[in-house]
């Protein structure tokens, strides 16, 4: 409150009142974002051939046990889901997709839902008409989980003998071989009106399949760039960072420590060398948040010129080492399947950074302009935005700590 009660002395009541009001509201709805959350999820889909038989193993992130939901019993369960994957996901074994025989799909061994992990495991068998010993004759036609989940990517790989293959499928790839977009079109339906529609980059011509690491590579950089974008208290933390510096020089060397201090830890926890539970890290980030705004309050209250640069870098990448495993708990959400994983860190990382630049691009501009042209008026809004930055940084160490 001695905050709110400088910056109406400094400025007066008339001029301070509606100028706090009209930041507050501004900045109001980043309290109620939730902050290292990547809406998106990888379903996994394991098929492994011995002989005749196809023996199929699917993971994903989610609980939604049908038999808590609708009263079924353990046999009606299992082969409602067995239906559907006799519908939605059929495997053709031969020369050629069109003259290939279906293999039928001829148990659905397990359906098991643990709501401690949010974890779905379905396991089962389909039977092909001749044993099935080459790769490159397994085919694969599926839009299993697309009437379900919005925003996903479908891993499934194919192993006999030793030999593997992966393949990527979502709402527009639909087999792992080529297929006439109206042949398509003619057995799949349209993917549902509030599907998430994929940037163009992403999007691959429907029933063409697509190399899987390519994919993931821009996949994932997508997605750094649209989490550090939307990712609210890591814009507070760096606006936060960077207020009160006074040239390029300070700033870069500042973004440079909390850059390289949170790529450690992504990759380090994302590797699974670094564990912190997200009880821990998220009060953290909240709390660095909280210290850089008041510091930055109490530099402003004693008329002081910016914080030494060496104390301040400091401070960027402790600080950097919280936010980056807040970036890997949010990556590690999405159960991206082993073999990808890497490659999906490095990417989302880049991502992340490509975020952080163009968002500097924009501030540092303004901040360099205020501080040459309007010195006084720079001093009033440094303070007003501290202030909503702690009060909003505040509320939300109380949250993430109860």
């Amino acid at each position: 409150m001695w905050c709110v009660w400088c910056i109406m002395r400094k400025m007066g009541k008339v001029k301070a009142i509606p100028i706090l009001a009209g930041a507050f509201f501004m900045l109001a709805p980043a309290v109620f974002v939730r902050a290292h959350v990547i809406p998106y999820m990888a379903i996994t889909t394991d098929l492994s051939a011995e002989g005749q038989t196809v023996r199929f193993r699917t993971n994903f992130n989610a609980a939604t046990d049908i038999q808590e939901a609708e009263g079924l019993s353990r046999d009606e369960k299992l082969a409602r889901v067995k239906d559907y994957y006799g519908e939605f996901f059929s495997i053709l074994y031969g020369v050629e997709p069109e003259k290939s025989a279906p293999c039928a799909i001829a148990e659905l061994a397990d359906y098991a839902v643990d709501p401690a992990s949010q974890k779905t495991t379905i396991t089962g068998t389909y039977e092909c008409p001749e044993p099935v010993t080459e790769l490159s004759k397994m085919y694969v036609v599926t839009d299993a989980f697309s009437d379900i989940f919005v925003r996903f990517d479908h891993y499934v790989s194919l192993s006999i003998g030793g030999r593997s293959a992966h393949y990527i499928f979502n709402q527009w790839t639909l087999t792992n071989f080529p297929l006439k977009e109206e042949v398509v079109r003619a057995l799949f339906p349209e993917p549902p009106p509030d599907t998430f529609v994929l940037a163009n980059f992403e999007r691959p011509a429907i029933g063409q399949p697509q190399a899987a690491l390519p994919y993931v590579l821009k996949r994932f950089l997508r997605m750094g760039v649209e989490h550090i974008l939307s990712g609210t208290d890591h814009i507070l933390f760096l606006l936060s960072m960077i207020l009160l510096t006074v040239s390029f020089r300070r700033t870069l060397l500042l973004v440079t420590s909390f850059t390289v201090a949170h790529s450690i830890t992504l990759i380090l926890a994302g590797l699974g060398y670094v564990t912190l539970t997200a009880q821990i890290v998220e009060p953290l980030i909240a709390a660095s948040i909280v210290f850089m705004a008041v510091w930055n309050l109490f530099i402003l209250r004693r008329n002081e010129e910016a914080p030494s640069i060496h104390s301040r870098w400091t401070l960027a990448f402790g600080f950097g080492l919280a936010h980056g495993l807040g970036f890997a708990g949010a990556l590690a959400d999405v159960s991206v399947p082993s073999r990808f994983f890497v490659s999906a860190l490095v990417t989302f990382n880049l991502g992340v950074e490509a975020g952080q630049l163009a968002l500097l691009a924009l501030i540092v501009p303004v901040l360099m302009l205020l501080r040459r042209k309007l010195p006084r008026v720079r001093t009033k809004i440094l303070l007003i935005c501290s202030l909503l930055i702690a009060l909003v940084a505040v509320y939300w160490f109380i949250e993430r700590t109860l």
